[in-house]
């Protein structure tokens, strides 16, 4: 085992990199932050307080994890996102562009969060599901599935948004709705509803 760690990154005096780990680029992990197993932190990417990033995952660009989080499975962080709070993504999730995953949010198996995309909270995206552009996630809400949420659509208070359910605009998905199956939504308030199929 064989940890690299480039000359021209910064790692702090209190922070472990060990195993396979490789620092590159002009990257920066520091605080109480861990980086272990075969993970990469590369690029212009930081990695700080008592975050952790292992297995295979990989942090790079200008891509932030801090606070608490963990990254950890084969996972992508990069661009601009930011992962923080007591956040977790692993799997094969990927959080790019711009998004922003906080709280006790999860991201989990093969979900993607990009765009402006914020996952707060005790949200949960997993499965293969889709975040993106301005869509926001947050209060224990759930999307799963083949789910694509865009736009400036929130799902929000507990909702769960399951199967090869699309939901764009500004659409707003609440209380203890469920949405399954094939529905689509570019706009509406939903609410307390279980809705399992598109109706022509």
């Amino acid at each position: 085992m064989s940890t690299y760690i480039a000359d021209t990154a910064y790692v702090g005096s209190n922070t472990r990199v060990i195993d396979d780990a490789k620092i590159g680029g002009k990257a920066s992990v520091y605080g109480k932050a861990c980086v272990i197993g075969n993970a990469q932190v590369y690029g212009n990417a930081k990695v700080s307080g008592r975050a952790q990033v292992m297995g295979s995952a990989q942090v790079y660009g200008n891509a932030k994890v801090f606070g608490e989080a963990h990254v950890y499975g084969n996972t992508c962080v990069y661009g601009d996102a930011m992962v923080y709070g007591r956040a977790h993504v692993r799997g094969n999730a990927s959080i790019g562009d711009n998004a922003k995953v906080n709280g006790e949010a999860r991201v989990l198996d093969n979900a993607f969060v990009g765009g402006h995309a914020v996952v707060i909270d005790e949200a949960k995206v997993y499965d293969n599901a889709k975040v993106y552009e301005k869509a926001k996630i947050a209060y224990g809400s759930e999307v799963g599935g083949y789910a694509m949420i865009s736009g400036t659509a929130i799902v929000s208070r507990f909702a769960k948004v399951i199967g090869y359910v699309q939901v764009t605009g500004d659409t707003r998905i609440y209380g203890n709705a469920i949405l399954e199956g094939d529905v689509n939504l570019s706009s509406g308030r939903i609410r307390n509803v279980h809705w399992w199929r598109d109706i022509p």
